[in-house]
């Protein structure tokens, strides 16, 4: 009877487990592309940051002072936009700079073109 047993236990260990072993071989081959796709963006962000070069005081940390005469200018920026169709995302036609000097003596506009945006 000792000898039922260590058979059927023999085959039971014995027996493959296929739902077990696919869920495994998939989540190593995740795992694999996971770390290859980590690597591939660590490696691309290395070699932007090694390429870079920064233009020292380009961005100055104080903003200059008014003059008194420009103490009361207004600088406007005026963006324009398509909603041709209810509840579509809204583009944008134009753009305009507006300088309405302290005076108020004129007022001065410049357009910008959508394709020359920087």
């Amino acid at each position: 009877m000792t000898d039922f047993f260590s058979d059927v236990q023999e085959e039971q260990a014995r027996q493959r487990h296929p739902v077990r072993a696919t869920i495994l071989v998939l989540l190593v081959l995740v795992l694999v592309a996971g770390a290859v796709a980590g690597g591939y963006v660590w490696n691309l962000a290395r070699t932007f940051n090694e390429g870079t070069q920064t233009i020292a005081g380009a961005i100055p940390e104080n903003s200059p002072e008014k003059t008194s005469a420009a103490a009361d200018s207004r600088n406007i920026l005026l963006i324009g936009s398509d909603t041709r169709e209810p509840g579509a995302d809204a583009r944008s036609d134009t753009m305009m700079l507006v300088h309405v000097p302290g005076d108020r003596s004129a007022v001065y506009v410049m357009s910008i073109m959508r394709d020359t945006w920087t």
